[in-house]
């Protein structure tokens, strides 16, 4: 059921999703799972980081913005039919920024933009294709003065939202508090890396200690200095970070662990990186953040 535009934002009900054991040394965090929509398949951490922070915003954005949010989202990124699909449910008006041909090529060539269309979204070419990578310029240029900029990494930089984006993934660590954590390594693909900042605040407040942590970017340029923004003057357990760029962001790779088949952008580019760098002896929890692969209308 969709919220309607009134004074108090729709109720947020955010769970603890469930791990589920794939053999004797393979566990899955399925966020995948959280699907709050009837209409759609729309998945995982990303969404309710988006839901978190409109609901924590909604005051604001209704008074200040007038009602109006606008990403920018690379026409193959869940990022737009995400930021559409939640502006929908809060009653709330959105645009979703582009850089293609014409707004009219990236609908009809691109799902995630015909999707994002769908759910009422208004769509706007600001840059050609070959300007993509400076997207969000061109998107904040024509629209920061009036609405509400829902940024890539969901705001999480931001140090008046930050708690809205990463408190919701922290608390998913609670999943794990009957896994034999300390004799496994964790694994956590990434391409903002805000979920993996999230579980490291996570685990440092709940005290839960792995063998191993390792974050899995899986295109763009090293997130870092991003993560260790984040965590500010925090305490968090000690980690690795790799930059992977074995695959284009762009191309699909295919991967299945046990039954779930892996989103091809994302998680099986991950769940590659395990393939190749994981001794197979070893215990892996392996944090599914989200699967466009099963996102239908």
């Amino acid at each position: 059921m969709d919220a309607t535009t009134t004074s108090t934002p729709p109720k947020l009900d955010i769970p603890i999703m469930g791990v589920e054991q794939v053999d004797d040394r393979i566990w899955l965090k399925r966020d995948d799972l959280y699907q709050p929509f009837d209409d759609v398949t729309l998945n995982g951490a990303k969404v309710y980081q988006c839901m978190s922070l409109l609901h924590g915003c909604y005051d604001r954005i209704m008074s200040d913005n007038d009602g109006t949010v606008f990403t920018d989202s690379f026409v193959i990124s869940p990022q737009g039919p995400i930021v559409a699909r939640v502006a929908q449910y809060m009653g709330m008006k959105s645009i979703v920024c582009v850089g293609s041909k014409t707004a009219e090529y990236a609908a009809e060539h691109h799902p995630a933009i015909r999707m994002s269309k769908s759910f009422g979204s208004h769509i706007d070419c600001v840059c050609g294709p070959g300007a993509s990578m400076s997207l969000g310029v061109f998107a904040r240029r024509k629209y920061a003065d009036k609405y509400f900029h829902v940024a890539f990494g969901m705001n999480a930089t931001d140090d008046r939202t930050r708690g809205l984006v990463l408190d919701p993934l922290s608390r998913q660590v609670e999943a794990f508090r009957d896994l034999p954590t300390e004799t496994m390594t964790l694994v956590v693909p990434g391409g903002s890396c805000v979920a993996f900042t999230g579980l490291l605040l996570g685990l440092a407040r709940s005290g839960i200690k792995f063998k191993r942590i390792v974050s899995v970017q899986i295109a763009g340029y090293d997130r870092t200095n991003r993560i260790k923004a984040m965590v500010g003057d925090r305490e968090v357990p000690e980690y690795e970070h790799i930059v992977d760029h074995t695959y284009p962001y762009s191309r699909k790779v295919k991967r299945q662990v046990g039954d779930v088949v892996l989103d091809s952008g994302y998680e099986a580019k991950a769940w590659a990186w395990v393939e190749r760098e994981v001794d197979p002896s070893e215990r892996v929890l392996f944090y599914i953040v989200g699967n466009s692969n099963i996102t239908r209308v």
